[in-house]
């Protein structure tokens, strides 16, 4: 993330289920995590959210202001 010029374009691709999913979340929103990672994991919550909110409600509540 660091060492790459910032023009190389980079694709993540993530299979995995909701268990999972919330997960990642926990660990990638926290704010332990690295910066870089919370700043491309916290706008993809929102978006979750937004779509199915019964199953991410209380980790975006959790995330949301930090």
């Amino acid at each position: 993330r660091e060492i790459l010029p910032n023009a190389l374009k980079t694709e993540i691709v993530v299979k995995c289920n909701i268990r999972e999913l919330r997960h990642i979340f926990n660990l990638r929103c926290s704010k332990y995590a690295h910066p870089q990672f919370r700043a491309l994991m916290l706008p993809l919550l929102k978006q979750l959210h937004k779509k199915i909110y019964y199953v991410f409600d209380d980790i975006y509540y959790k995330y949301k202001d930090k």
